[in-house]
């Protein structure tokens, strides 16, 4: 199995879970690991049989999914450790600006879950 970056490796599959009518059985999601270390690689859909998806609301026109069809495929590049959400590595900006930048809800830090 090679995955988006051109690396091979083993894949795990399953039925991608998806919601609308007639979605069930078309679509696999294939979890993309390193033969070697079992590292995750990426990941893709994978078209399992022609499936047509109808525009709505009028379903008179659509999209022809064919057997064999690469719907989506990534892979993962680079895995670092950074202080805050969004963050990237080398960056050290303030948490406030973060929050703002990458529009993750603000959190008391230190207070308490209720539930």
């Amino acid at each position: 199995m090679e995955g988006a970056a051109g690396r091979r490796g083993v894949a795990l599959a399953r039925a991608a879970a998806i919601e609308g009518p007639g979605s069930s059985g078309w679509l696999r999601l294939e979890i993309i690991l390193d033969s070697d270390t079992y590292r995750y690689l990426g990941a893709r859909h994978v078209v399992t049989r022609d499936h047509f998806t109808p525009d709505w609301p009028s379903r008179s026109k659509g999209t022809w999914f064919r057997k064999g069809q690469v719907l989506v495929s990534r892979a993962q590049l680079a895995l670092a450790v950074v202080n805050a959400p969004c963050q990237r590595p080398g960056e050290t900006h303030h948490l406030r600006f973060l929050f703002k930048q990458c529009n993750v809800p603000q959190v008391r830090w230190g207070s308490r879950v209720q539930g």
